[in-house]
C-alpha cells in the first residue's frame, strides 16, 4: 500500500512551460501535470489506455479526428494507441490515468514533450 500527498512527491520539469507530479502502481500510473500558456503536447500514441481529468484551465485537445475543448470537470478516456495531441491556451491543470504505467515517463525518455 502506498499513502502519499500531492504536495510531498517532486514536481519535474519537463520543459519551460509542463511540469508534472507522478505517482505509479503495479498496474496504473497517476500523473498531475501543470501546464503554462502555450504549452504544447505534440501528436503521439502509445499503447496504454489514458483517463484524462481536467483540473483547472482549458485545453484543446485532438484524439484521434476529432477535437475537444476541454475545460474543468471534463474527463476524456483516450484508447491505447489512438494518435492525439494537445495545446494550452492558459494556465492548465490536468490529471492523466495510464494504464499500465507508462514506462517511457518513468525512464524519462518520451522525447516528444521536450519540444513543447
Amino acid at each position: 500500500m502506498q499513502s502519499v500527498n500531492w504536495d510531498g512527491v517532486p514536481v519535474e520539469r519537463v520543459n519551460d512551460r509542463i511540469s508534472r507530479r507522478m505517482v505509479t502502481g503495479d498496474k496504473v500510473m497517476l500523473v498531475r501535470w501543470q501546464m503554462r500558456p502555450g504549452a504544447v503536447v505534440p501528436a503521439h500514441r502509445h499503447p496504454h489506455e489514458q483517463v484524462a481529468c481536467m483540473l483547472s484551465g482549458s485545453m484543446r485537445l485532438r484524439v484521434g479526428d476529432r477535437w475537444l475543448d476541454c475545460k474543468a470537470g471534463d474527463v476524456v478516456v483516450i484508447p491505447g494507441n489512438v494518435e492525439h495531441e494537445a495545446a494550452f491556451p492558459a494556465d492548465c491543470e490536468v490529471m492523466d490515468v495510464f494504464s499500465p504505467p507508462r514506462e517511457d515517463m518513468l525512464a524519462k525518455t518520451e522525447s516528444y514533450l521536450t519540444r513543447g
